[in-house]
C-alpha cells in the first residue's frame, strides 16, 4: 500500500506528518497491555518529542517513540487543529474538550476555561460593564444547575455565540442585577478571537488523536524508560537488593555493612526500583526497542531546554 493511501482524514495532510509519534505515560499502567501491543483509552499522541520535556517525570516515567508510517498502517487518527476556531467548536467542542482533558461532565470545565478567555479578550472593547462584572462576580464559575440542564448541539462558533449570549442575558444578567446590551453577532467576534489564543497556548503539545478504541503498536516502536543510573550509584549495593530480593529492608543495612557498601547507599526502594525497571527492559526487549533515559542526564536537558525558552 502507497504511502498516501493512508491519507483520508481532511484534518491533516502529508507535509503534516511527523517522522515519529510520541508518548509519555506511567509504565505501571500501561505494562499489561505493552506486552500485548494493544492499548485500549489512549486517545493523544503527539508530533513532537517535546512533550517530553512537559510530562516526563511529572506521575510519568515511560515514553514512545513510534514510526508514522507503521503507524498509520494499523490505526485512524486525527489532527488537533489549533489554528482553526471553527474546527475547534465543532462536534459540540469535541477538540477544546480533548485540549482541556475533560470526562464526561465536560460543560463546567469548558465554558469555565473559555469564560475566563473571553473575560481577558472583553477587556479594550466598548463594553466595560459587562468586562467589570466578569471580574468582579468571577463569571468564569459556571452556574451549576445552568451546566446540568443545558442541551448543546454547537457545529459553529455562530451556534456557541448564541448560547454564550442566551446566557449572559438570563443567569449572569440575574446574578449581577444589570442589563447588558452586547449582542451574539460582537459576541461571535470576540470569541474568534479568544478561541485563536485557546489553540496557540495549546498547540505545543502538537497532539493528534488516536480515532479507535485501541492504538495498535507496529514493530517500530521505541519504548524509552526514566530511571536512576546504577553506574552513578553503588553497583555492590545494587546487586545485594537484586539477589536478595525477599529481605526485609532493614535486614539490608547490616548486609551492606558485612559488604563494605556505605551507609550513604541505603536508600532499598531505590534499588528495587531501579531493578523492577532493568527486569521491565528485559521484558519487552524481545518486541520492541527498549532503552533507559538516565534521571540526572534528563532533568539536566530539561533544564537547559527550559533555559535557553526563556532566552
Amino acid at each position: 500500500m502507497k504511502f498516501n493511501e493512508y491519507l483520508t482524514e481532511k484534518s491533516f495532510s502529508e507535509k503534516d506528518l511527523p517522522k515519529d509519534f510520541w508518548v509519555v505515560f506511567d509504565i505501571k499502567e500501561m505494562l499489561p497491555e505493552l506486552k500485548t501491543g494493544k492499548i485500549k483509552g489512549l486517545k493523544g499522541i503527539s508530533s513532537s518529542s517535546d512533550i517530553q520535556f512537559m510530562f516526563l517525570g511529572v506521575a510519568r516515567d515511560a515514553m514512545l517513540q513510534i514510526d508514522t508510517k507503521q503507524l498509520l498502517s494499523l490505526n485512524k487518527i486525527t489532527r488537533i487543529m489549533y489554528d482553526n476556531p471553527h474546527y475547534l467548536v465543532s462536534k459540540n467542542m469535541w477538540a477544546l474538550r480533548r485540549m482541556y482533558s475533560a470526562g464526561s461532565r465536560w460543560v463546567n470545565q469548558v465554558f469555565g476555561n473559555l469564560f475566563e478567555r473571553l473575560r481577558t479578550e472583553m477587556k479594550g472593547t466598548k463594553h466595560k460593564q459587562l468586562f467589570y462584572d466578569m471580574e468582579y462576580y468571577g463569571f468564569r464559575n459556571v452556574d451549576y444547575k445552568w451546566s446540568k440542564k443545558v442541551k448543546l448541539n454547537i457545529k459553529n462558533i455562530k451556534d456557541l455565540a448564541n448560547v454564550i449570549n442566551e446566557y449572559i442575558h438570563t443567569i449572569f444578567s440575574e446574578q449581577t442585577g444589570i442589563k447588558y446590551d452586547i449582542t451574539a453577532k460582537e459576541l461571535n467576534d470576540i470569541l474568534y478571537k479568544s478561541l485563536l489564543e485557546i489553540g496557540r497556548i495549546y498547540s505545543s503539545e502538537n497532539e493528534w488523536v488516536v480515532k479507535s478504541s485501541v492504538l495498535t503498536l507496529p514493530k517500530k516502536t521505541t519504548v524509552y524508560i526514566l530511571t536512576q543510573d546504577v553506574d552513578k550509584f553503588n553497583k555492590k549495593a545494587y546487586d545485594l537488593v537484586k539477589d536478595n530480593p525477599k529481605m526485609d529492608s532493614m535486614d539490608f543495612l547490616g548486609l551492606f555493612a558485612e559488604n563494605g557498601v556505605d551507609k550513604l547507599y541505603c536508600d532499598i526502594s531505590l534499588y528495587r526500583q531501579m531493578i523492577k525497571y532493568d527486569n521491565i527492559v528485559k521484558e519487552l526487549g524481545n518486541k520492541y526497542t527498549v532503552k533507559k533515559i538516565s534521571y540526572v542526564d534528563f532533568k539536566k536537558r530539561q533544564s537547559n531546554r527550559w533555559e535557553a525558552e526563556k532566552n
